[in-house]
């Protein structure tokens, strides 16, 4: 076999090379682009290394080429589809010119930023765990100190009631405490059947104080709901972050309602979903969310809060819930127009759905 000539050799493997790489001279001319460079998705890389309003971006990147010969910066960008892109450039020093590498690594900045997250929720969950047992035994103090509250005031009405609210609030306490175990334990959600409208009348005290004076709360229950077979205390959380959720996209204040009614859905309404449902719809008079946002809403750890402010972990565990009950969840939401949420919850006395029938999620925006 004839050997091949080095040059048309070295020109093969530059050509043909998984990896973009682009050749510059000093004056930001290309001088050479492989395949996979011209190819790159969605970004000119020679408009990228060798136009000045580029160039002013990568001063220290072509600075550290000249003085070490070597350099590797990261680079955030927009591309041509309006996405945003990490690209990661590695130089090399080469005569009167320099070479580089380009490498797009968003997807992997944005697995690792996950993992990160998983991470600290993971760390937080056993600090929660750790704590539990110690929460509990100092519960257990105001259980024991209200009943004997409740046995001394005898029937004045007004320091009744009162207990009575110390009593429910130590109640759910006592679950949320239990529930800090569930992750490290694995228990299994105790389901029941419930009667909706008796669970949101029962927790619209405490939905009033959590979103506060400036956002008004109202029920609208219907009269033939029923009841499903439920997590109770996961219900009562569900609602507690829809509520908060409400709360932050109506800053100035604005109006909650909770309103519930039986449907029997065809098959295509929503898709999948036919059967005989209790529907829980919980709206605002919010800023509503964008496209973007709709599209991952129930992403675990998505956020639009800050740090201090949300975990992301809210919408995820309202999805989780509504797929563990059997049921479905549609979201309505435009900008400037306001949020409503939808929960379909199959209605005890038309049976359970298939276990085969995937959850549906249904969205709606402008």
């Amino acid at each position: 076999m004839e050997r091949m000539n080095d040059n048309k050799l070295y020109e093969s493997l530059f050509e043909d090379s998984f990896e973009a790489t682009v050749v510059v001279a000093d004056d930001g001319r290309t001088v050479l682009m492989n395949r996979a460079a011209r190819e790159f998705a969605g970004v000119d890389l020679a408009a990228l290394l060798g136009e000045p309003a580029a160039a002013r971006d990568l001063t220290g990147f072509r600075s550290e080429l000249s003085a070490r010969g070597r350099a590797t910066i990261a680079v955030q960008l927009t591309d041509a589809a309006g996405c945003d892109r990490q690209l990661e450039l590695e130089g090399r020093r080469e005569g009167k010119g320099f070479v580089v590498v380009a490498r797009d690594v968003t997807e992997r900045r944005r697995l690792l930023d996950e993992l990160s997250q998983l991470r600290r929720g993971e760390s937080v969950g056993y600090l929660a765990a750790s704590v539990a047992h110690d929460l509990n035994n100092l519960l257990m103090v105001v259980v024991c100190s209200s009943a004997a509250l409740a046995n001394e005031v005898g029937h004045r009405e007004r320091l009744l009631d009162l207990v009575h609210e110390i009593q429910l609030a130590t109640s759910r306490a006592t679950t949320m405490v239990r529930q800090l175990h569930s992750p490290q334990r694995h228990e299994s959600p105790v389901r029941e059947p419930v009667s909706l409208n008796e669970v949101i009348a029962d927790i619209q005290p405490l939905l009033e104080r959590m979103v506060g004076p400036k956002v008004d709360v109202s029920l609208a229950l219907g009269a033939h709901v029923g009841e499903a077979t439920v997590d109770r205390d996961a219900f009562e959380h569900v609602l507690l972050n829809l509520a908060a959720n409400a709360r932050d996209a109506m800053p100035h204040g604005g109006r909650l309602t909770i309103g519930t009614r039986g449907v029997s859905l065809g098959e295509d309404e929503p898709p999948g979903c036919a059967g005989e449902y209790a529907v829980i719809a919980v709206s605002d008079t919010g800023t509503g969310m964008s496209r973007e946002v709709k599209e991952r809403m129930f992403d675990r750890f998505f956020t639009t809060k800050g740090a201090a402010r949300g975990t992301g972990l809210g919408l995820s565990m309202v999805r989780r819930f509504v797929d563990e009950s059997g049921g479905c969840v549609s979201v309505h939401s435009y900008p400037g127009q306001g949020t409503t949420v939808s929960l379909y919850l199959p209605r005890v006395s038309c049976g359970q759905r298939s276990a085969e029938r995937p959850p549906i999620v249904s969205c709606h925006c402008a």
